[in-house]
């Protein structure tokens, strides 16, 4: 599962706006913003993204840290990812990409420099993984729906006799699903 991480020279005088702007952004599911003016996380659209962050860290001067670790292939991830306006405002606070006008950051500016700015990237060091290597967000959360399903059933059928909970358990529409695959 391939991971990443890229640490960006903030342009002077824009270390604030920038924290101020990640702080405001939405958070996990459901982080497309609240309103039509509102910025949504450049990750909404990225639903194979395990873990990531972008945090501006002072290392003697403001710093903007990109870390993530997804399912895929790194091209098409950084290509989602420079798509979203939202990347793309960030990014405009940075000192690269270099652009002739700071205040204009294109989609192909940003993927160019996320995928080949070898310079600023950075050995990611990401946080122990509870799941295997091979393991998708994609099973990840079929098998957190799953224990969700056999929580519920287990609370709410205990008091029934055997026959009637066996029944009731091959008519779960998971477990039907894990039946016929």
């Amino acid at each position: 599962m391939p991971e990443l991480a890229v640490l960006t020279p903030v342009r002077k005088g824009e270390a604030g706006g920038l924290r101020k702007l990640l702080r405001g952004l939405p958070r996990g599911a459901g982080s497309e913003g609240s309103s039509a003016s509102a910025l949504c996380s450049p990750f909404a659209g990225l639903s194979v993204t395990h873990f990531a962050r972008l945090v501006v860290i002072d290392t003697g001067s403001p710093q903007l840290l990109f870390s993530t670790r997804f399912d895929g292939e790194e091209r098409a991830y950084l290509s989602k990812f420079a798509a979203s306006v939202s990347a793309r405002e960030i990014y405009k606070r940075c000192k690269r990409p270099q652009r002739p006008d700071p205040d204009q950051l294109d989609e192909q500016r940003l993927f160019d420099y996320l995928l080949n700015f070898r310079d600023d990237r950075l050995r990611p060091s990401y946080v122990v993984s509870a799941f295997p290597d091979d393991a998708t967000v994609a099973r990840i959360n079929a098998a957190l729906e799953l224990r969700a399903t056999l929580s519920n059933f287990a609370v709410r059928e205990q008091d029934s006799p055997a026959v009637v909970l066996a029944h009731r358990f091959r008519q779960e529409r998971l477990i039907r699903e894990l039946a016929d695959a």
